[in-house]
């Protein structure tokens, strides 16, 4: 199964096994590298010594002479090579090993110092045992003559062992790392798997419609903060849901009261021969299907609002005209509650750019949200006017006004300030886009039971 621990696990061994495998590489080729140019460095150094000791400064001294002191001052005293003294015939005379003296030599090295008279070095020299490093360096006599060679010469056995030991070190070595690496990675991976394992808990939880569903915040990094983006989402799709099922029972409570004085009185007409409540049925209806009918156009505007196919039929509109209108329309309503509607315009006209439907539909909102929630006797003022180059209606009552925490979500879709009021809740989400589309700004003011001002800019 590809999980994400899985991944982590894999990729950080991958990683961790090619550096692993290419420092061991590297450093094993190094003290190869090292140890043989250790040896070479010595092999040339001593060979220098003996040219410049027994050949430039004791030219007069014979090969015999010269050979007694190599014996004293070097054989007897060199433990790191071993050390021959051959004559011009390829007789071995001394060597350091202490084999069978006066056999001849068969090094490839002492025959080209011979046969050169200069100093001879060979890396490829392989006996039956082991392979060697050699140099050879001629001895000469008084005439730059080669009268024998001295050889000094290296075992790489131990060398390869020493190679051998390093290579085991670093392969455990890489083992451990290996293993730390893993165990290391495997507690990273749980420390990010854990968290996103929570997250899609929660997911499966909410996808199954459990909203009331929340993230632990385990980490302080990119998925705690995704954990604590997850639970604002979900409580302001917990919000959603609420509101849309009030919506739903309101919306229902709406169509249903009407829709049963509709049923009821066209019940009673059928049977009913008193002409004074045939027309007072018939009034009803009609008063009910009005409302009904406006109801239906509201949500019609509002998924016109949700599609963004809000259409707009943008003119010259006399705001002055249009505001008179709908106060006067509003009056014989407020009678009824024997509210007091006043109108306060200081402009006789003012001509703006807008969809004159739309904004009477937004006075014809706030005039109703205020009528609803002012009570008998209340007071409702409208006023106009306009300020530099801008032009501003306020709508004012003195009814029951709105709590602090509800003020930033009255323009929210579905939000209703008292769920048993009639109402979709959606009038002031369709004002607020309304308003928005005109370029203007909506604002509102109000504490609660002393009233609500609504404020519009043009």
């Amino acid at each position: 199964m590809k999980t994400i621990k899985n991944k982590i696990v894999l990729n950080y061994s991958i990683v961790v096994v090619l550096t692993v495998f290419s420092l061991e590489v590297a450093f094993i080729l190094f003290a190869q590298n090292y140890y043989h140019s250790t040896i070479k460095n010595y092999l040339f150094s001593r060979a220098t010594t003996v040219n410049e000791i027994y050949n430039d400064k004791m030219p007069h001294k014979n090969f015999n002479d010269k050979a007694r002191e190599i014996y004293r001052d070097i054989i007897l005293t060199d433990e790191k090579s071993r050390v021959q003294i051959i004559d011009i015939n390829g007789a071995i005379l001394v060597d350091s090993a202490g084999v069978r003296l006066n056999e001849i030599s068969s090094a490839a090295d002492v025959y080209e110092s011979l046969e050169k008279g200069d100093i001879s070095f060979r890396d490829d020299i392989v006996t039956e045992h082991e392979k060697i490093y050699a140099i050879s360096v001629p001895i000469k006599d008084y005439y730059n003559r080669t009268k024998g060679v001295v050889r000094f010469s290296v075992s790489l056995e131990k060398i390869g062992v020493a190679i051998n030991n390093i290579m085991i070190i670093c392969i455990v070595l890489g083992i451990l790392v290996l293993l730390l690496i893993l165990t290391l990675s495997l507690i990273l991976a749980k420390s990010i798997v854990v968290p996103i394992q929570e997250l899609k808990n929660a997911t499966e939880q909410m996808a199954s419609g459990n909203y009331k569903v929340r993230a632990s915040k385990i980490t302080e990094d990119e998925i705690g903060d995704l954990a604590e983006t997850f639970n604002y989402m979900a409580e302001e799709i917990d919000k959603s849901e609420k509101i849309k099922n009030d919506f739903i029972s309101s919306i229902s409570h709406e169509l249903r009261t009407p829709l049963t004085s509709i049923q009821g009185w066209s019940e009673t007409l059928m049977i009913e021969d008193d002409e004074e409540d045939r027309k007072l049925g018939l009034s009803i209806i009609e008063s009910e299907t009005k409302r009904l009918i406006n109801l239906v156009e509201d949500l019609l505007d509002f998924s016109r609002y949700q599609k963004n196919t809000f259409s707009f039929d943008m003119n010259n509109v006399d705001i002055i005209k249009l505001i008179t209108d709908v106060v006067n329309q509003y009056k014989v309503k407020a009678n009824e509650k024997k509210i007091k509607l006043t109108l306060n315009i200081k402009d006789k006209t003012r001509i703006i750019w807008g969809d004159q439907a739309r904004l009477k539909q937004v006075m014809i909102n706030l005039l109703e949200n205020a009528y609803k929630f002012t009570d008998y006797n209340g007071n409702i003022s409208v006023n106009a006017y306009s300020e530099d180059d801008k032009f501003k209606i306020e709508v004012l009552d003195d009814g029951i006004g709105i709590d602090k925490e509800n003020l930033n979500k009255i323009f929210k879709k579905f939000f209703k300030v008292d769920a048993n009021k009639p109402g979709s809740g959606i009038g002031l989400a369709l004002c607020y886009e309304i308003v928005k589309r005109h370029n203007g700004e909506i604002n509102v003011e109000s504490e609660k039971g002393e009233g609500t001002k609504f404020t519009i800019t043009l």
